[in-house]
C-alpha cells in the first residue's frame, strides 16, 4: 500500500507525470489563497467518492453485461451527480467551471484505470490528490525565485521558465527508473 501511495505521489506524480493539472497548479502556484480550498475539497471528495461508486457499478454492473468500456461515461455521471450533491451543503460559486474539476474527474479515470479493487482505486485517487499538496510549494517556491532574478531575465516569459523547471523536476524524478541499464536475460 505505502509502494502505491510513493509512486503516485512522488514517482509518477499525477501532476508531473500524467499532466492532469499542471496548468492549474501553475496557475494557483501564483495567488494561493483561502478561496481555492472551498472548491479544491468539494472536487476533492467528489472524486474519492467517484472513483469508489464506479468501481462498484464497474465491477457489478458494466463487467456482467460485457460493456466494462464504457466505464468513463459511468465514471462521468457518478462524478457529476455527486459535485452536484456535495454542491448543495458546501456553496461555492460556480465549481463546475473550474479546473479543479476537470483534474478531479482525471484523477477518477486515472485510479479506474490503474487499480484492481476499490481500495485500490482510492488508494491511487488520495494519493494522485496528495501529489497536488506537493507540486505547489515547489511551484511557487520556483516562481518566487524566478521573480527575485526577474532583473536579469527580464525578456523571458515567467510561464516558460516555469514549465521548463518543471521538465527539469520531471527528469529528476525519473532518473530513479533506469530499467534499460538492467542486467536481464533476453526473451
Amino acid at each position: 500500500m505505502i509502494d502505491i501511495v510513493l509512486y503516485y505521489a512522488f514517482y509518477a506524480s499525477a501532476v508531473l507525470f500524467y499532466g492532469i493539472g499542471l496548468e492549474r497548479t501553475a496557475a494557483l502556484s501564483v495567488a494561493f489563497d483561502k478561496s481555492v480550498f472551498r472548491p479544491a475539497l468539494q472536487c476533492g471528495v467528489s472524486a474519492l467518492a467517484a472513483t469508489f461508486f464506479t468501481e462498484l457499478i464497474a465491477v457489478h454492473f458494466l463487467s456482467p453485461l460485457g460493456v466494462s468500456e464504457l466505464y468513463p461515461l459511468a465514471a462521468l455521471l457518478v462524478f457529476t451527480a455527486l459535485l452536484s450533491g456535495i454542491g448543495f451543503f458546501m456553496k461555492t460559486p460556480s465549481v463546475m467551471q473550474t479546473g479543479e474539476c476537470a483534474a478531479s474527474y482525471l484523477i477518477v479515470l486515472l485510479s479506474l484505470s490503474e487499480s484492481a479493487s476499490p481500495v485500490d482505486a482510492l488508494i491511487i485517487a488520495a494519493s494522485c490528490m496528495l501529489s497536488f499538496v506537493f507540486v505547489l510549494p515547489v511551484l511557487s517556491s520556483l516562481r518566487y525565485r524566478i521573480d527575485i532574478a526577474r532583473a536579469k531575465n527580464e525578456g523571458l516569459n515567467r510561464h516558460v521558465l516555469v514549465m521548463i523547471l518543471l521538465a527539469i523536476l520531471v527528469i529528476a524524478c525519473a532518473v530513479w527508473n533506469v530499467s534499460w541499464l538492467s542486467d536481464y536475460p533476453v526473451r
